[in-house]
C-alpha cells in the first residue's frame, strides 16, 4: 500500500488533480498579501494551481503564480462561489479562506495521504483540517482505515460542515451548496445536509499535528472575525518579515476575548437602530425558537426536506 501511495504522488504532481481555492471578496484585499506571503513561506513546493476567488479585484504577486477569478454580477456567496467551481476542472478543491494565516510549515506527506484516501474510498466527499483550538474527541468517530490521522466526523457534532480549510470532493461541493447559502447557513444548515447528501465527512484527528497551523478564532486574537482585524494580526506578520500591511480600511478590533463582547455590541447597535417593539418581538421570537421542543421540531423539519430533496437528485 506504501508504494501505491508513492505512484499516486508521483502523478499528482504532474496531473495536478487538486486545485487550491481561497474564498474571498474585493472587501478583504488587504488581507490576501500576507496570506500569500505565508502560503508561500509554509508550503513553498505545492504542487497544485492557486486560485483566488474575488469579485472585481484582481491580486498578482512576484513570489507564486496565482490566478484570480473574478465573479462580480453574484453577490450572493454561495453562487459567486459555485461559478468560481465550475471554471475548476480539477477532481478535488482545497478551500481555505484569506484569513486564514498558516504559521508554520505545511506537513504536505499528511496532506498526500488525505488526497489517497479521496482516491481509495469514493465515498468519503470532504476532509477537514482544524488548526487551533484542537478538536475535541467528541468531534470524532471511528477512524478510517489505513488512515490513523482521519476519522470520521462524528454525525452529532453541529459543525461538522464548518467553513474552516477542507480538502473536498467537487461533486460533493457542488450538492451541499445551496444558491441561497451564506458562510453561516453553509455552516449551520450544512450540518443537516451533509447526513443526506450521500457522502461521508472526515477530518484530521489529535494524533498528529495540524496540516495547516492557522488560528482564525478570537481566543489567539488572529484572522478577522466581524469585518475587523483582530489584534495579533500585525504581530504575526511583522514576525514573518511582512510589512506595510494596510489595517485601516477595515479597522483592528482593540482587544477580543470571546465571542460575548462580540453579541453584545451587535444587541446594542440593534438597539440603537430598531424600535424597542419590534426589538422586544425578535428576542421574544428567538427565546421560543431555542425551546428544546421547537428546536427539534425545526431540526426535523430541516431533516424531512433534505432527506427528500438529496433523494431526488441522487437517482
Amino acid at each position: 500500500q506504501t508504494d501505491r501511495r508513492t505512484d499516486r504522488r508521483t502523478d499528482r504532481q504532474t496531473d495536478r488533480h487538486v486545485t487550491v481555492l481561497v474564498s474571498s471578496c474585493d472587501k478583504y484585499e488587504d488581507a490576501w498579501e500576507p496570506f500569500f506571503r505565508l502560503f508561500h513561506k509554509y508550503w513553498p513546493d505545492c504542487p497544485y494551481e492557486v486560485v483566488l476567488n474575488s469579485e472585481t479585484k484582481l491580486y498578482n504577486c512576484d513570489f507564486m503564480d496565482i490566478k484570480t477569478v473574478c465573479i462580480s454580477n453574484e453577490k450572493v456567496w454561495a453562487k459567486r462561489l459555485k461559478s468560481v467551481i465550475g471554471e475548476i476542472d480539477t477532481e478535488y478543491i482545497l478551500f481555505t479562506l484569506e484569513d486564514a494565516f498558516i504559521t508554520s510549515p505545511v506537513n504536505g506527506e499528511l496532506f498526500s495521504q488525505a488526497v489517497d484516501m479521496l482516491d481509495i474510498n469514493k465515498k468519503i466527499g470532504s476532509v477537514k483540517f482544524y488548526s487551533m483550538p484542537r478538536p475535541y474527541d467528541d468531534m470524532f468517530d471511528k477512524n478510517v482505515d489505513d488512515f490513523e490521522e482521519f476519522s470520521y466526523v462524528s454525525k452529532k457534532y453541529f459543525l461538522r460542515n464548518a467553513v474552516c480549510t477542507t480538502l473536498w470532493r467537487k461533486e460533493c461541493l457542488l450538492k451541499m451548496l445551496f444558491d441561497t447559502d451564506s458562510p453561516w447557513s453553509f455552516e449551520r444548515e450544512g450540518a443537516m445536509r451533509s447526513l443526506y447528501v450521500g457522502y461521508d465527512f472526515v477530518m484530521q484527528n489529535n494524533k498528529s499535528h495540524p496540516v495547516f497551523e492557522y488560528y482564525i478564532h478570537p481566543k489567539y486574537n488572529l484572522g478577522i472575525i466581524s469585518g475587523k482585524w483582530l489584534c495579533k494580526n500585525r504581530e504575526l506578520f511583522e514576525k514573518n518579515g511582512i510589512h506595510n500591511v494596510n489595517f485601516e480600511n477595515l479597522g483592528v478590533h482593540s482587544e477580543y476575548g470571546g465571542f460575548k463582547e462580540l453579541n453584545d455590541a451587535a444587541k446594542k447597535k440593534y438597539a440603537e437602530t430598531k424600535d424597542l417593539k419590534n426589538l422586544f418581538y425578535v428576542n421574544v421570537t428567538k427565546k421560543i425558537k431555542k425551546t428544546k421542543p421547537i428546536k427539534w421540531f425545526l431540526w426535523k423539519k430541516e431533516c424531512v426536506r433534505f432527506k427528500a430533496y438529496y433523494k431526488r437528485i441522487n437517482k
